[in-house]
C-alpha cells in the first residue's frame, strides 16, 4: 500500500498541473474496494464497470485458466466446481459493495455485450461513460485488429493437455506455448467472419440450469446496478447447448494448433516431448490420466496401450443382494457394509464396522472369520509399513 501511494501521489500531482482528470483502468482493483477508498480519500471518485453474463463469464474463466493458470478441467468438470449463483466472480454481487463503499452515485455499471454498446463498440461506450460525445467521439479512430483473441478449441483443448507436462514451477515453456497458441488462434479468427465463429458449446442440461441457477442476481443486478441492459443479455451468446451449432473436428484442430507449434518453437516441442516420454516410462499406462495418452498421440510419442483386464464380480453387487433380501437383519446390514470398505482398501474402518456386526451376533462365523481375517490384514499391512 505504501507504494501504491505514492505512485497514487505522483499521478494525482501530474492531473492538477495539467488539469486534468486521472483515468485508470484494470480489473486488478475488482476488489480492491478498501484498498481504493484509502488511496482516494478527499477525491471525487466515479467507479465505471462492465458486467458479463455469468455464463459466458466462466467459460471465459476455463479459458483463462488453461491459457495462464496450468488449467487441466474440461469444460463441464470446471463448470460443475465454479459455476454456483454464489459465486462472487461472476454473480455481480461486488458491484453492490463498490455501492456501499462509495455510494449509487458514484458507480455506474453497463452490460458487457455488443448489442448494448454504441455503436456496437466498448471503445465508444467508454467513451461514452467517461462524457466524451459527438464530434470528440468521432475524433477517435478506432484500430479492427484484433486484440485478446480467445483461443480456437483446438489450441484451447491442445494446452490443457500440454499442462500435465508443462512445469508451473518453470513457466518458461509455459510462455513459449501460449504465445505460439494465441497466434495460431489470431490467424485462424482472423480468416472467420463474425457470423462464422463457432460458439462455445454446452451440455443442454448444464447450461439450462446454469441459466436458471444465475436468474436471481441477474434480475437483482438488473432491477438496482444495470444501465441500459438489452433483452438478450439475458441468454448467453456466446454460449449454446451442444448440438446446435455446426459440426467441427476438436482432434483436427488439435493437430493443427500442435504442427503450428513444430513450426515456430520446435525447441520448446522436444523438451516437453522428453518430459512427456518421461512421464509414460515413470508409471503404467493405465495408471496416467486419459489426457496425458491423448497428448502422446497428438505429439507421437509411443506408449504401451492400457491392458484390458477382465471385469471381477463387485462385493457391492453381492452386498446389496444380501441387504435386500427379506430376511436380513442389522448385522447383516454391518457385515456388508465392512466388506464394501474392505475392498475399497479402508480395513481399519471395516474392523470398527465387523466388531459392530460380531456384538449383535458374537456366535455368527462368518462375521467371527471377516473379522479375524481383516484384523491379519490389518497385521500385514502394519508390518510392511515399518519395514517401508
Amino acid at each position: 500500500m505504501e507504494k501504491a501511494a505514492d505512485t497514487v501521489s505522483g499521478w494525482l500531482q501530474e492531473a492538477q498541473a495539467r488539469k486534468l482528470t486521472l483515468l485508470i483502468s484494470s480489473e486488478a482493483l475488482y476488489g480492491r474496494i478498501s484498498e481504493v477508498q484509502e488511496l482516494f480519500q478527499g477525491h471525487d471518485v466515479q467507479i465505471f464497470a462492465y458486467f458479463r453474463n455469468p455464463v459466458e463469464a466462466l467459460v471465459s474463466n476455463h479459458n483463462q485458466s488453461i491459457k495462464r493458470h496450468f488449467g487441466r478441467l474440461p469444460l463441464v468438470d470446471f463448470l460443475e466446481q465454479r459455476a454456483t449463483p454464489n459465486n462472487r466472480g461472476v454473480n455481480g454481487e461486488v458491484f453492490f459493495d463498490w455501492v456501499k463503499v462509495f455510494g449509487p452515485q458514484a458507480v455506474r455499471v453497463r452490460p458487457y455485450n455488443p448489442s448494448a454498446f454504441k455503436k456496437d463498440r466498448i471503445e465508444y461506450d467508454f467513451l461514452d461513460m467517461l462524457g466524451v460525445r459527438g464530434f470528440s467521439a468521432r475524433s477517435f479512430r478506432l484500430e479492427k485488429r484484433l486484440i485478446n483473441t480467445s483461443y480456437t478449441s483446438g489450441a484451447l483443448e491442445l494446452k490443457r493437455l500440454l499442462n500435465f507436462v508443462l512445469d508451473p514451477d518453470a513457466p518458461k515453456d509455459s510462455v513459449e506455448v501460449d504465445w505460439a497458441l494465441q497466434g495460431f488462434s489470431d490467424k485462424a479468427s482472423a480468416k472467420r467472419s463474425a457470423v462464422e465463429k463457432a460458439p462455445v458449446e454446452v451440455n443442454p442440461e448444464v447450461l439450462a440450469l446454469l441459466v436458471e441457477g444465475f436468474k436471481p442476481a441477474l434480475e437483482r443486478i438488473r432491477s438496482e446496478v444495470l444501465e441500459n441492459c438489452p433483452e438478450d443479455f439475458w441468454r448467453p451468446v456466446t454460449v449454446v447447448p451442444a448440438g446446435t451449432g455446426p459440426k467441427r473436428s476438436e482432434l483436427a484442430e488439435v493437430f493443427q494448433a500442435f504442427s503450428h507449434l513444430q513450426q515456430t518453437i520446435p525447441a520448446t516441442v522436444q523438451r516437453i516431448e522428453q518430459k512427456l516420454a518421461e512421464l509414460l516410462e515413470s508409471k503404467p499406462a493405465g495408471e496416467l490420466p486419459f489426457a496425458v495418452l491423448k497428448l502422446a498421440n497428438v505429439m507421437g510419442v509411443t506408449f504401451r496401450e492400457p491392458s484390458q483386464r477382465k471385469a471381477k464380480p463387485s462385493v457391492v453387487a453381492g452386498a446389496v443382494k444380501s441387504v435386500l433380501s427379506g430376511n436380513a437383519k442389522d448385522a447383516d446390514y454391518l457385515r456388508e457394509l465392512a466388506k464394501v470398505l474392505a475392498e475399497q482398501g479402508l480395513l481399519e474402518e471395516a474392523v470398527k464396522v465387523i466388531e459392530k456386526a460380531r456384538n449383535l451376533r458374537p456366535n455368527g462365523q462368518g462375521i467371527i472369520k471377516l473379522h479375524e481375517s481383516y484384523l491379519e490384514r490389518l497385521k500385514v499391512q502394519a508390518s510392511q509399513s515399518s519395514e517401508g
